[in-house]
């Protein structure tokens, strides 16, 4: 609450203000405003304080934040009074308005502090009551530079006087050391205990914010997770078209086979009827693969998940039982969104172009951007490099698999697509080169993406537009 009258004439008292200097003053934020008072022996922060249900005026303790901008009025202030010694300093009328005197250089500054809470305001006048400034601007009530303060309404009878006597008292501070200590910690308090209750409610709602964006993306993790289940089913199906290519005729659109993991019974299996067998199974290795690697990577970010979800219940836990402002803040900070809270699942770009042959993933560059990407990023040292010869273009990469080299029909694949995406693609007999990528040597200021290879081997290339149709139809169906 607010200070009545008798209230602030018992901090007057108490404060003795005439012969003060003001020596410096500071507006830590739009409510508040403190002036630092000297005078032989004496050092003191006066307080003047206009938040809403806590209008007061009292010395503190407390020292004052300082704003990293200087405001209007404080910056006014600062020109008009500070150095100033303060000549008087009481309460007219019992109106809960202070009036404080300033002389600096034999010119007088009057303050004004009305505490009346949703009207309060600090008004500087000069001696004849012209107002030079205000610590709230309201042109309505005529309190703006250049407007006229009326005193007159301080001057209240006797009869109003002793009514006000009998209706108020000043607050029992007992215990303390005078009512400005006994009104500097009751404040003091009672704003830590809001602005701690404040960032309590803040941190909750920023918790279960999050926590409620991480479930949802958790849920969707879950039914990725049951989707990417069928790399088996893909896997088994691929296993038995390739057990089963002698009884695929050419253009076939499905395969009706004998289950062997299901007892024997039948089973009917899509294809595309414009590929071949084996490549039909080539692309269910791949589907398969894709759905391997997309359940690996979900399954990473579930656990992610969850160990954040309960990190998140830890900390809840801390904001409802802790009273300390500095850890309040710090969850607070810490409780920030991140890119666990996309819907979308995050996945790993590859640049370039991806191909499939006999079971070997391709990876094609094409252009310098994109060869150094994939150098960089995207291959091993075991995985294969393919380059035309005499002809700039890109890199193509056949990616190693475990106990496996790639045949000749892969070697073929890779060299048609390297000679595709490299100027040499008019030509029909092409020379090319390929070694391993940890053969290759990167050369001091040379371009991005410019290699050495060693240990490299020849072989030519005699292109076949089916052979290449092909492999390029495959940017369709990935």
């Amino acid at each position: 609450m607010s200070l009545n009258w008798r209230e602030i004439d018992h901090v007057l008292q108490e404060l003795s203000l005439p012969d003060y200097h003001i020596q410096q003053l500071y507006q830590p934020d739009f409510r508040n405003l403190v002036l630092e008072l000297y005078r032989p022996g004496t050092r003191m922060l006066l307080l003047v304080s206009f938040e809403q249900g806590r209008c007061r005026l009292h010395r503190t303790t407390r020292t004052p934040r300082k704003s990293r901008k200087v405001q209007r009025f404080e910056a006014f202030l600062k020109s008009r009074i500070r150095g100033g010694r303060i000549t008087a300093a009481d309460q007219p009328g019992g109106e809960r308005v202070v009036r404080i005197v300033v002389e600096r250089a034999s010119e007088q500054t009057i303050l004004w502090l009305r505490l009346w809470g949703g009207a309060a305001n600090l008004i500087a006048t000069d001696t004849a009551y012209s107002i030079l400034d205000c610590f709230f601007r309201r042109p309505k009530r005529g309190e703006v530079s250049g407007g006229t303060f009326d005193p007159s309404f301080l001057q209240n009878s006797d009869a109003a006087q002793n009514e006000k006597k009998q209706r108020f008292s000043v607050r029992d501070h007992s215990g303390s050391n005078g009512l400005n200590e006994f009104l500097d910690t009751t404040y003091t308090e009672e704003s830590r205990q809001e602005t701690t209750e404040q960032l309590r409610a803040e941190c909750t709602a920023r918790i279960q914010r999050r926590q409620a964006s991480l479930q949802a993306r958790l849920d969707d993790i879950e039914r990725g997770m049951q989707r990417a289940e069928n790399a088996d089913t893909y896997r088994h199906h691929a296993n038995l078209i390739l057990s089963s290519l002698h009884r695929i005729p050419s253009s076939a659109d499905s395969l009706v086979t004998e289950d062997w993991d299901n007892n024997g019974s039948r089973i009917t299996i899509p294809l595309d009827p414009t590929l071949t067998g084996p490549d039909n199974a080539q692309v269910l290795f791949r589907k398969a693969q894709r759905a391997e690697e997309s359940l690996r990577e979900l399954g990473e970010t579930r656990d992610e998940l969850l160990s954040v979800l309960h990190d998140l219940q830890q900390k809840l836990e801390i904001v409802e039982h802790s009273d300390s402002l500095r850890e309040l803040s710090d969850i607070k900070a810490a409780v920030a969104p991140s890119s666990l809270d996309s819907k979308e699942p995050a996945r790993k770009t590859i640049p370039g172009l991806q191909f499939q042959s006999s079971g070997f993933t391709l990876l094609v560059g094409r252009n310098a951007r994109e060869n150094d990407a994939l150098l960089r990023h995207h291959v091993r040292g075991n995985d294969l490099w393919l380059h035309t010869r005499d002809y700039p273009g890109g890199y193509v990469f056949i990616l190693h698999r475990n106990r496996k080299s790639p045949p000749l029909e892969t070697l073929i694949d890779a060299g048609h697509l390297a000679v595709h995406y490299s100027q040499a693609h008019s030509e029909t007999r092409v020379d090319l080169y390929y070694t391993q990528v940890k053969y290759l040597r990167r050369t001091r200021d040379a371009s991005i993406g410019t290699v050495l290879p060693t240990q490299e081997k020849n072989f030519e290339v005699r292109m076949e537009p089916e052979r290449l149709g092909k492999l390029l139809s495959q940017q369709s169906r990935y």
